[in-house]
Order: C-alpha cells, then sequence, then structure tokens
C-alpha cells in the first residue's frame, strides 16, 4: 500500500469521525490506532490531513478515487465503520456517511451492511467500568461464581497461612 493509499484511508477515517458532527476521544484513539497502524509502511502528516478534512478541502470521492483495489476500499469501509462505532452505537448521521461511503468506493451493499450490523453489535455490548467492552468471557468474570466451592483451597489455614508469609517475606526482599 503506497502512502496515497495510506492518506485516503485516513482521510476516510477522519471524515468518518466527523461525521455525527461531535468530537469524542473515543474516536480519536481510534483515529490514532488507524494512523499508528498505517505508518508502519510509511510517513503521514495526520495533522495535515485533519486540517484538509476540517476545511473541507478533500472530497470523499477524491479520496475513494485514489483506492484502485477492492482490498483498500474495503479497508477503508472497515476503518470507517470501526471508527463511528468508536464512541457507541452509530448515529443515523454516521449511517447515512457509511452509506454514501460504501457507494463511493463501490462495495458490495449486502457484504458492507453484514461488516457494519457485526460491528454495530459489538459496539452495543455494555460497558465494564474499566471502559472496556463487555465480552461473554468478562461478563463471566464480573459475575460470582455459582459454585464457588469447587474452586476452594484442598490446604488446611495454617498451611495457607505459611504460603502466605513466605509469599510476602519473598517478595519483600
Amino acid at each position: 500500500m503506497n502512502e496515497q493509499q495510506q492518506a485516503a484511508i485516513l482521510t476516510l477515517s477522519l471524515m468518518a469521525a466527523f461525521a455525527d458532527g461531535g468530537k469524542d476521544e473515543s474516536e480519536r484513539t481510534e483515529i490514532k490506532r488507524i494512523a499508528d497502524a498505517l505508518a508502519g509502511e510509511g510517513t503521514i502528516n495526520i495533522a495535515a490531513l485533519y486540517q484538509d478534512v476540517l476545511l473541507k478541502r478533500v472530497s470523499m470521492s477524491s479520496a475513494a478515487a485514489a483506492l484502485t483495489t477492492t482490498e483498500t476500499r474495503q479497508l477503508a469501509f472497515e476503518m470507517a465503520v470501526c471508527v463511528c462505532d468508536a464512541d457507541g452505537v452509530q448515529s443515523s448521521a454516521e449511517k447515512a456517511f457509511l452509506d454514501a461511503l460504501r457507494d463511493a468506493l463501490a462495495l458490495d451493499s449486502q457484504q458492507s451492511a453484514a461488516y457494519s450490523q457485526q460491528a454495530e453489535a459489538v459496539a452495543s455490548l455494555p460497558t465494564l467500568a474499566g471502559g472496556d467492552k463487555a465480552t461473554p468471557a468478562a461478563t463471566a468474570e464480573a459475575r460470582p461464581a455459582a459454585n464457588a466451592s469447587e474452586y476452594a483451597s484442598t490446604m488446611s489455614d495454617g498451611e495457607l497461612d505459611k504460603t502466605i508469609i513466605n509469599a510476602a517475606i519473598l517478595n519483600g526482599a
């Protein structure tokens, strides 16, 4: 992937961040993640891209035109979906943006809609206290064990105390 294609993907991702009219830290974080992943192949001036998008010096169609392969167009769409979902479920403005982007990229509407729905399902998961999305494994960990006696120690209280003291002494040294 060349720098022009990388810049086009980042430009479309930035446009996705602005689609809902809001400024959200999670969308900025997602943009940074995408930029860092793409930067391994070259250097991109993200500040200049940000200005171009903000000042509307670049259009969706011109950015889409820079993506010549199906793979880069699909990657651009998926990154835009990730940005739209970074702050939660997609708003109607974000959905409209993604529909327009899908058309501009000439992607298969069923495949793109399926990806967008999968991303929506993940984005709609409840958020845990630390800000992470709740996965089935995480929610299972958050619940108390139904049968805690299965995991009870087989050590006597004296043995357990001695193990704790030995570990404390070893870790304190």
